[in-house]
């Protein structure tokens, strides 16, 4: 049995020395587990709790004022409601959870949008809590960052050039 490899984020991604240590210890875990633990990521305990708060307050809202952002049916953005997809058959139940659905931010009448084929669509806000926009896009803009990072930190373990996964990953949905 194996344990959760844990693996130190570069303390700054600027060093190549501290990169390459850092694929190499993301390689090993890959192959021996396929899973790890990153310790120091830069993605702060601060901003993760005001995410939480902002969630926590959305969610506690009566279920017409979520209602005002719901997910429109083909469209991945915006509330869903608890048990929106129907049943589980496999275990015959319910899914019972709700979530709210956001992406990189897409203006109306964007190209992407068009060139998109429906995937893209503009994100649905709540008027209420008033930071969670902010929040969110906050948190957005740090996991995109980490994500960036990460990406170069496997095409480095798999002795690519660090670019080659996040110009793969230019516009994410």
């Amino acid at each position: 049995m194996h344990t959760l490899p844990v693996i130190d984020f570069p303390t700054s991604f600027s060093d190549l020395e501290q990169r390459q240590a850092a694929a190499r210890a993301v390689g090993e875990a890959c192959e021996q587990t396929g899973f790890f633990y990153l310790r120091g990521h830069g993605v702060s305990g601060e901003l993760r709790a005001r995410l939480f708060d902002e969630m926590a307050a959305f969610f506690a809202q009566p279920e017409t004022v979520k209602q005002r952002v719901a997910r429109k049916p083909g469209r991945y953005r915006g509330y869903l409601p608890i048990a929106a997809f129907s049943e589980d058959q496999a275990n015959q139940r319910e899914f019972l959870y709700e979530a709210f659905l956001v992406g990189a931010e897409v203006e109306p009448g964007s190209p992407a949008l068009a060139e998109s084929h429906d995937l893209l669509w503009p994100n649905a806000w709540p008027d209420a809590p008033s930071s969670f926009k902010s929040v969110v896009l906050e948190y957005w803009d740090a996991l995109s960052t980490l994500n960036d990072q990460l990406l170069r930190l496997f095409a480095l373990a798999l002795d690519q050039s660090e670019s080659v996964f996040v110009d793969a990953f230019d516009d994410p949905l």
